[in-house]
Formats: C-alpha cells, structure tokens, sequence
C-alpha cells in the first residue's frame, strides 16, 4: 500500500492503514523479542563507536533534567520504602487488576513471576523463605524466558494501543527506590513523547512542527541513549546523575520493555545512528549473567544419609 506524507497539527505524518501499521510494527517487535530472549533480554555494556558518535553529536551541556511529574512518579519524599512480603503481594494484585482495566488479561502467576524477578535483589537479600520457594530446584533460564513471555505480553499490547496505555513496571517495584525513579523517569519519557507525536490512528509522526517540540525530542533520546551508554550524562535521578550500574539486576532485564516502546513508538523520527545505539544497547548480557548466579545461589545440595562422612 502506497503511503502519503501530509501536513497535520503540528508537523507531518505519515498516513496509512491501521491495521498495516500495527502489523509493522507488531512485525519488528516479533523480530526483536525474539532476538532479545534468545540472549536473556539483556541489557548493556557499550562503550563503542556508535555510542560515542551518538553522544558526542547531540549532547547539549547546558540541558537540565528533572524527574517528570506524571502520574507515574512516586512522592517518596526522604522516606525510604522498605521491602515486604504482604506490600510485594499487594502490588501484584494492584498490577494485575490495572492489566485487565487496560484489556490485558494476565494471570496472577504471570504477574508474580515477573514481579519477583524485578525484586529478585531485594527478596534474595531479605526473604530468604521467599527466595527459597521461587528458585531452589529451578532452572535459571526457565525463570528468564517466563518473564520474558510477560513482558513480551506487555509490549504487543503497548503496540496494539499505540502507546497511549502502557504498562508500568516502576509499580512492581518494592523497597528500592533507586529502581522504581529510573523505571518512572524512563515511563514518565516514553509518555512524553507520546504525547509530543500526537498521533491519530492510521497515522505515523515523521516530523514536528516546532523547533522547540523536535529539541525536547533530541533531548529525552539523548538523556535515554547517554544513560544506557552508561555515560556520567543523562537520566537525573533525585537532582544526581543516575548510573545503570546502580540498578538491581532484575529491574535492569525488565527495563527492556519501556526501551523497546521508546525505539519503537519513535522509530519514524530516529536516525540511523539512534536506531543502531538502542538496538545495540539492549544486547548484551551483563545482567542475564547476573541473575543466573543470583538463582542458582538460592540453590541447595541435598546430602544422602548414606553419604554423610562420621567421625
């Protein structure tokens, strides 16, 4: 189908069938997912060409960034949420049901499944009950390609409503604060542009149509790229410069699918070199490699009586 470029509200568009553009771009997550849990839908350690292209062409010393004030964003204040167990419970059931009032039909094993694993740090540091009954005697990959088919649940239906109701994984989060802002700041980014692109159905943004919308755009991809380029630069967390490498391991791997509905929600209006920098930033395998070690540890060797050594 022939495609038409035209002048809308606010820049140009391009317009074509909905259901073709669904179908697109359905087809380019499907690539990716399957690229992305085939190696753990793992996240990062680029320090490379394409990066430091990236970063060099658009980073703007003078910008400022503060945590957005969305619906999204947490008011912790200097109270520091604490883990546990019931407030681990209360938020999967509080997830679920805002699943299934956005049409998305998860199960409550689903949904714990990936909830514990983005809390994996947490419960392994101060649940070791609850570390015990969801790993001990698992298999490590097992638990990674199970929340992996969540999270590629969530991603198809972000693509299916063309982003405009998304799920947020920063409410999963419990008793780390540092996690539940970046996920926010990420969410509260991908909301934004969003709303910049001011899509309609059947339409797909290629231009803006002010200089001040398309340097609010380079701004949040270069905050994004230069955050998980693990740079100084980017994301600030709290009024401080926030560092990947501060994040659990678990809420790294998930922190996939808000990257994903950046890259894909704005491909249209990337370039070449962005589009190459998100693409290599969500493949690598640091944090895969972490949470193997972190489950196989919660694992116990059972002895034989037969084989007990007495003195």
């Amino acid at each position: 189908m022939e495609k038409e470029t035209v002048k809308v509200k606010g820049g140009k568009v391009t317009k074509f069938a909905s259901d073709e553009k669904l179908a697109k771009l359905k087809a380019g997550w499907q690539k990716h997912k399957a690229r992305i849990i085939a190696i753990g839908l793992t996240i990062i350690v680029l320090i490379g060409s394409v990066i430091l292209f990236f970063v060099n062409k658009s980073k703007n010393n003078n910008k400022t960034n503060t945590i957005g004030t969305s619906q999204h964003n947490p008011d912790t204040g200097n109270k520091k949420e604490k883990y546990s167990r019931e407030l681990l419970a209360d938020r999967i059931n509080s997830f679920g049901e805002t699943a299934k009032t956005n049409g998305l039909e998860l199960t409550p094993e689903e949904v714990r499944t990936l909830a514990t694993l983005i809390n994996i740090d947490q419960i392994v540091s101060e649940d070791s009950e609850l570390a015990k009954e969801l790993y001990d005697g698992k298999n490590a990959q097992d638990i990674l390609s199970n929340a992996g088919h969540v999270i590629g649940k969530l991603m198809t239906s972000s693509l299916s409503n063309n982003f405009k109701t998304p799920m947020n994984l920063s409410l999963l989060v419990v008793g780390n604060d540092y996690d539940k802002s970046v996920l926010t700041k990420l969410e509260s980014y991908r909301d934004e542009l969003t709303a910049l692109r001011a899509e309609e159905p059947g339409e797909h943004r290629v231009e803006f149509g002010t200089k001040e919308e398309k340097e609010r755009f380079d701004q949040i991809i270069s905050d994004v790229l230069m955050f998980y380029g693990m740079t100084a630069d980017g994301l600030s967390i709290n009024g401080e410069n926030g560092v990947i490498q501060s994040m659990g391991d678990g809420a790294r791997f998930a922190s996939v699918l808000v990257m994903n509905e950046i890259l894909l929600g704005n491909r249209n209006l990337l370039t070449t070199e962005q589009i190459q920098a998100f693409e290599a930033l969500m493949s690598n395998e640091p944090a895969t490699a972490n949470l193997h070690r972190i489950i196989e540890g919660c694992q116990t060797t059972e002895v034989e009586p037969d084989k007990v050594k007495t003195k």
